[in-house]
């Protein structure tokens, strides 16, 4: 074997880690709420505190869990929500608006205590085994279920996140994340986020309430 077989042999086995394009079958973006919230991946939804983020939040998992048409969208196969929840009371506002907003409260699994998701996702995993049919997990605030996040280490926010987003892909599971604005901001892209940028960066979509 000459040296220039030896590079072709190396350059081949290389070559072999990509797929050429055509040997793709392109695949359809699924949604849980048609062009607001996809299928396996991360939405943010954005906005000052008390206009409602949280509300919109439980709307969404309402309609998850009940089969209700979300606006501009189809009729759907109800599934089963998870919601975490550490800033508001649990009985007193997240229960009351699951009512109002006609949830199949038997497909609803709340959660009121901070949760570190960075170092893995067993606890939703083996929830998501036992519902069988989990479509939606949501997470308010986002900043409180990733341990110690710092808005100036954007790397190491993108890593903590990583393993719940490899999963929600993996399983079909829609992630919804509720964020405030930073204060006096008034715009709608994810750089008005308070806190990392790295959740709105990392975001497939990002919704200003």
């Amino acid at each position: 074997i000459v040296a220039g077989e030896l590079v072709d042999t190396a350059l081949g086995a290389a070559a072999s880690q990509f797929i050429r394009a055509d040997k793709i079958e392109a695949q359809p973006m699924e949604w849980v709420w048609e062009n607001v919230v996809p299928v396996g991946e991360f939405t943010v939804i954005m906005g000052e505190p008390g206009i409602g983020k949280s509300q919109i939040a439980v709307d969404i998992a309402a309609r998850v869990t009940s089969g209700a048409v979300f606006p501009g969208g189809k009729a759907h196969e109800p599934g089963s929500a998870i919601i975490l929840e550490t800033e508001d009371d649990v009985p007193t506002v997240v229960i009351p608006r699951l009512l109002a907003a006609g949830a199949d409260m038997r497909k609803v699994l709340v959660h009121g205590e901070p949760m570190d998701l960075s170092g893995g996702v067993e606890a939703l995993e083996e929830e998501a085994k036992k519902l069988g049919d989990l479509k939606l997990v949501v997470l308010s605030p986002l900043r409180m279920f990733f341990g110690e996040t710092e808005s100036s280490r954007q790397v190491d926010t993108r890593a903590r996140i990583e393993p719940l987003l490899r999963w929600a892909n993996a399983r079909n599971v829609a992630i919804v994340g509720v964020a405030h604005k930073e204060s006096g901001k008034k715009g709608s892209s994810g750089e008005d986020m308070a806190g990392p940028k790295a959740f709105a960066q990392r975001a497939r979509a990002v919704h200003s309430a």
